[in-house]
């Protein structure tokens, strides 16, 4: 893709709209009944080895969920 004014315009416009869908997500999840709502309870950055099939959890935020239906 060149970059022409016109290519920056389409860039532009594709940052907004995502922001926007980023907006609308955060909005639905704060109004979330509480059952429905997540926990963090740990933040993870250990990988042994640099190998991620030894790790207890995926590094980053580690969340955890009323149950099992809601957490798929």
């Amino acid at each position: 893709m060149a970059r022409c004014p016109e290519n920056i315009d389409i860039m532009l416009d594709m940052i907004r709209r995502a922001q926007t869908v980023d907006q609308e997500a955060m909005n639905w999840l704060q109004n979330l009944p509480e059952h429905f709502r997540f926990k963090t309870v740990a933040w993870e950055d250990h990988v042994p080895n640099g190998d991620y099939e030894k790790a207890e959890v995926f590094p980053g935020r580690v969340d955890i969920y009323q149950d099992f239906w809601i957490a798929s």
